[in-house]
């Protein structure tokens, strides 16, 4: 008989579920792969990686390793979402009532991240304004 593992589950967990769980309710494209690509655009490369890489780095490098940056969730879910570790996130999360408002928060967090963010870069003058 086999051993089966213990997860730990949190809160990406519950990320990648919900919009697994609404994807599967709704019959739509959405997956839990392509939240996080979302999340991590929207909250990390957009309003991080871009102004500081371009700060930095030579423009040309900062482009070439854009899409390894981006290639990031995708990885971290081939990884972390085997089938035993799939079957334990839906027993813990399986009674998970609206997980379309579960979504939308999600991305609306993560674009109200980026906003501030950006706020906070104009503020501290990371961005500087234009000079007419």
């Amino acid at each position: 008989m086999k051993k089966q593992k213990k997860y730990r589950c949190c809160f990406l967990d519950r990320i990648w579920y919900a919009a697994e769980s609404w994807s599967r309710n709704v019959h739509n494209n959405l997956s839990g792969s392509t939240l996080f690509f979302f999340c991590w655009l929207w909250i990390v490369v957009i309003p991080v990686y871009i102004p500081i890489a371009l700060h930095y780095l030579h423009w040309l490098i900062a482009v070439i390793a854009l899409p390894f940056v981006c290639l990031i969730p995708s990885l971290l879910c081939k990884l972390r979402y085997t089938p035993e570790r799939r079957k334990a996130i839906a027993l813990h999360y399986g009674k998970l009532r609206h997980p379309g408002r579960e979504v939308a928060l999600i991305i609306l967090i993560s674009i109200l991240l980026t906003a501030a963010s950006f706020a906070l870069m104009f503020h501290l003058d990371f961005i500087h304004r234009i000079a007419n």
